[in-house]
């Protein structure tokens, strides 16, 4: 069993955070998706981090027990399912050959 974690980054000042903002709601809520954690970081909350990590917004950052994994940039929805599925698709490969 992984720990998977998406972030949301955004920002309340953002267009296209707030367009993409409403399918990103759906997605975590979404059966093939329940074993991800979805979040919502507004980069003005805390600088240090918001300057480590974030170039634009939004990003999405993808975590797998803990690591960063991946990064996408920019308000692009299919990117982000794509992501989703990679990751959920790494773990069910990592189980089989374990077992």
């Amino acid at each position: 069993q992984h720990d998977y974690v998406m972030v949301d980054c955004t920002a309340t000042w953002c267009g296209p955070c707030k367009k993409i903002a409403p399918k990103i709601k759906e997605l975590s809520t979404k059966e093939e998706y329940n074993e991800v954690s979805f979040y919502i970081y507004d980069i003005d909350e805390d600088d240090e981090l918001t300057e480590e990590y974030i170039e634009v917004v939004p990003t999405f950052l993808f975590f797998k027990d803990g690591e960063l994994v991946k990064t996408v940039k920019g308000s692009n929805y299919n990117k982000v399912v794509e992501q989703l599925d990679n990751m959920l698709e790494e773990s069910e490969s990592d189980s089989e050959s374990s077992e």
